[in-house]
């Protein structure tokens, strides 16, 4: 148990080294907020607390995402957090309650930057893999043969239906991200270290386009 706790001691510092060098500041934000996530596709764990007078709703955040936010706009500059993080309705085999993540901003940095920093972070880490990068729009043509950005809701549809998959979707968005889960995802499990970018605008949540 020791050597393993030594072994995520030093997973750590390897990290805050990494950002340390280039001068990305270390920040803590509050994980007990006053509302839920924005995210529809994220459920946020209630938790109810004593007020002056009653009992008040407040919510673990399932990302410091919205805080670190607020202090880039107040000019933080790059920042970066370590946190623990709490999701309801996330149980199974890949999916936990609580996770620890790592959430970190570069504010002059592109979607391609980006990723060679992630790599290099990575290879701090010691792994060392290749390299796949692929468009959204890359993903699904190349691993299940679909034009997804110029294919209608009813066609998706169909090649959801081929697949005996669900078709139970009010939302073309809704379906695309179903697809991508179970058509595409499946299939990237080969590639050794693999970026999806360009993700259609309507799934950029609060991110900026």
């Amino acid at each position: 148990m020791r050597d393993e706790l030594k072994r995520y001691n030093h997973f750590l510092a390897q990290i805050r080294q990494f950002f340390s060098q280039q001068d990305v500041v270390e920040v803590q934000t509050p994980q007990l907020l006053n509302t839920p996530t924005t995210d529809v596709y994220i459920d946020s764990i209630a938790m109810q607390v004593n007020g002056d007078f009653e009992k008040k709703s407040k919510f673990l955040h399932t990302s410091p995402e919205i805080e670190m936010k607020k202090l880039l706009a107040n000019g933080s500059g790059d920042i970066y957090q370590i946190c623990q993080v709490f999701r309801d309705n996330e149980q199974g085999s890949h999916n936990f309650n609580e996770f620890t993540m790592l959430e970190y901003y570069r504010q002059d940095f592109d979607i391609h930057q980006l990723m060679d920093d992630i790599t290099q972070l990575l290879k701090t880490l010691g792994i060392d893999s290749q390299v796949t990068k692929l468009s959204y729009a890359q993903a699904f043509f190349e691993y299940g043969d679909i034009d997804i950005l110029n294919t209608d809701f009813a066609a998706l549809k169909v090649i959801a239906r081929t697949h005996g998959l669900s078709i139970d979707f009010e939302w073309i968005e809704d379906l695309q991200i179903f697809l991508f889960t179970h058509l595409i995802e499946p299939k990237l499990k080969d590639l050794s270290l693999c970026f999806i970018y360009d993700y259609p605008a309507v799934q950029s949540a609060l991110a900026i386009v």
